[in-house]
């Protein structure tokens, strides 16, 4: 094994991606040729490195679906509104739109480690604050300052997985950790709607439907109704503020446990290259995203990309509301979050093993297809049963819910990769930081739309639904190309030649 795999005090622990690799880990000569063999080594320390980040990434999400799974129980506890509850998730998503440049910036020029600590101190203050006690209108405006620093917080998890990908693992590896640290991020959101409501007590009362029970309306109505007294009486007020607290507590204490893990031993990158692509510098921070603005094809790849996910990820967070319509209770609604988050997370990550296979690595574009298909059958079905133009059934809201969890998150990883590819020698976290800028924006815009007076929930599906067929065009026009790979398949490589090349696929792409 190449050096001490726990050195926490390699002179590469805070070199930036920027920089080219030698054997000693200062910066290469470019006029030699370098065998493949020479420069590269893969180290077992890649698993806790690419751990350590989905950690970081998976209480980030938690912390960002703080409210939306117990909407119910904190509206009652604080007077706010639908509106306010939808606004934190947001506010946050604004946040990050504000911060993905900075944050990309950090993890090219400066290095990863300092990102990812960055982020987790930030995750940490948020969660802090909001533990501290305080009168409810205070807490209302400590709630949405914590929402903002965990939104700044999220910019390095949730573009930086194509990142730490490139600096640890080899190409056959690639994808596959690229998933496991992108899905992280919805399993931690995932997790909000099962911790949320297992802590924070629910004091509704909904009866279990037959699986084949069709919904009326009106008496779903009525039992909403009869239930207004448990929201106002006082002591239940108290122990559902009590149980709110007890949730701000826990996620304070995950979130300062990584924190202190991740200050111990987290390097920014290893000694060595694990591929040839990663010893290659790539464009300055300014070239890269001057060059990048200017390709045609990177924004098919990012429409394709942000748009569905950024609607499905805001989408999933008010499903409470949603489906409480049609008699689905606030714990019920949480658990077919999780499912559907969790179905996705392994499907992705089995679709990213697929990937990574010589068989399917130059067709990705194919199975994005495949993808985007099922995505968009699952939510037509999941509309028709919401809306009643198909006889309701919870079995069918099941069923239609997590696949369509599986087929849109499946499509994430492969999106980061596709886009990785097609924009090389860009630097990995200026790409992904844009596609994650405009995911975030996406989602911003669904959640305002809430703010529109007695809009309801009925319009949320049907846009969800828009999101996902809009994309067939940009992904028709999107050439796949894998220019990173290429580098990553020759067995010796000019650095010097390398690039030159990269600056000639740079005018080819500015040209397209």
């Amino acid at each position: 094994m190449p050096r001490s795999e726990m050195n926490g005090s390699d002179n590469c622990d805070r070199e930036p991606i920027l920089s080219e690799y030698t054997e000693n880990g200062s910066i290469q000569d470019t006029n030699k040729e370098a065998s493949s063999d020479s420069i590269t080594a893969v180290y077992a320390r890649r698993w806790y490195m690419v751990m350590m980040f989905s950690l970081l990434s998976f209480m980030q999400s938690a912390v960002w679906n703080t409210w939306g799974p117990v909407a119910d129980t904190a509206q009652a506890v604080y007077g706010w509104s639908d509106f306010q509850v939808g606004m934190f998730g947001s506010i946050a998503n604004i946040a990050f739109v504000f911060t993905a440049f900075p944050a990309a910036w950090v993890m090219d020029v400066v290095g990863l480690r300092t990102g990812v600590v960055g982020c987790s101190i930030l995750v940490v203050i948020a969660t802090g604050i909001r533990c501290i006690p305080m009168s409810n209108s205070m807490f209302t405006w400590v709630a949405n300052i914590s929402s903002i620093l965990n939104g700044i917080a999220g910019t390095v998890p949730f573009s930086g997985p194509p990142t730490i990908s490139a600096l640890w693992f080899p190409m056959e590896e690639r994808t596959t950790a690229t998933a496991i640290a992108a899905i992280f991020s919805y399993v931690g959101s995932a997790t909000g709607f099962i911790v949320g409501p297992l802590v924070v007590k629910e004091y509704f009362y909904f009866p279990q439907l037959n699986k084949s029970e069709s919904i009326n309306q009106s008496s779903v109505h009525d039992l909403l109704s009869d239930n207004q007294n448990n929201l106002t009486d006082p002591f239940h007020i108290q122990s559902q503020k009590h149980d709110i607290q007890n949730l701000m507590y826990i996620e304070f204490a995950c979130s300062s446990v990584l924190l202190v893990a991740l200050l111990i031993y987290f390097p920014s990158r290893p000694p060595k290259p694990p591929s040839l692509s990663a010893s290659v510098k790539r464009l300055d921070f300014k070239n890269g995203i001057c060059n990048l603005v200017k390709n045609t094809q990177f924004w098919f790849i990012l429409f394709a990309y942000a748009l569905p996910t950024g609607v499905y990820g805001t989408w999933g967070t008010v499903i409470d509301d949603n489906l409480a319509a049609v008699g689905v209770s606030q714990k019920e609604a949480g658990w077919l979050s999780f499912y559907s988050i969790i179905g996705g997370a392994i499907s992705a990550l089995a679709v990213a093993w697929l990937a990574d296979k010589p068989f399917l690595r130059q067709h990705v574009k194919i199975v994005l297809y495949i993808l985007i298909t099922g995505s968009c059958l699952s939510v037509i079905w999941f509309c028709l049963l919401v809306a009643n133009i198909i006889p309701f059934g919870t079995v069918q809201l099941y069923i239609a819910t997590i696949m369509g969890g599986v087929f849109i998150n499946s499509t994430v990883p492969l999106s980061y990769e596709l886009a990785v590819e097609s924009c090389y020698p860009i630097a990995e976290g200026i790409t992904t930081g844009m596609l994650t800028l405009f995911n975030n924006l996406f989602g911003s815009l669904f959640i305002l739309m809430l703010a529109i007076n007695n809009i309801g929930t009925a319009w949320m599906n049907w846009v969800l639904l828009g999101s996902i067929v809009i994309v067939y065009p940009p992904l028709i026009l999107f050439k796949e190309k894998h220019g990173r790979s290429a580098v990553d398949t020759e067995k010796h490589v000019n650095i010097q030649d390398t690039q030159q090349n990269n600056q000639s696929v740079i005018g080819a792409h500015v040209n397209l």
